[in-house]
């Protein structure tokens, strides 16, 4: 039995990512890394990620 394959993120799923968070901003409920992290299954070192890369690319 072989282990687990980890869950690879595509350059898709992180866009993705990045366009909830920003699309959360923009109504006013910002997600949480926690929430952001568990719409994609992902933990929330992820998610931060995620968001910072965001924050990064608002102009």
């Amino acid at each position: 039995m072989s282990a687990p394959t980890p869950h690879v993120s595509t350059e898709t799923e992180r866009q993705q990512a990045r366009d909830l968070y920003k699309d959360s901003v923009r109504a006013g409920r910002p997600l949480s890394q926690r929430e952001l992290g568990d719409r994609f299954g992902r933990s929330t070192v992820w998610a931060r990620t995620r968001i910072q890369e965001a924050s990064d690319r608002t102009p």
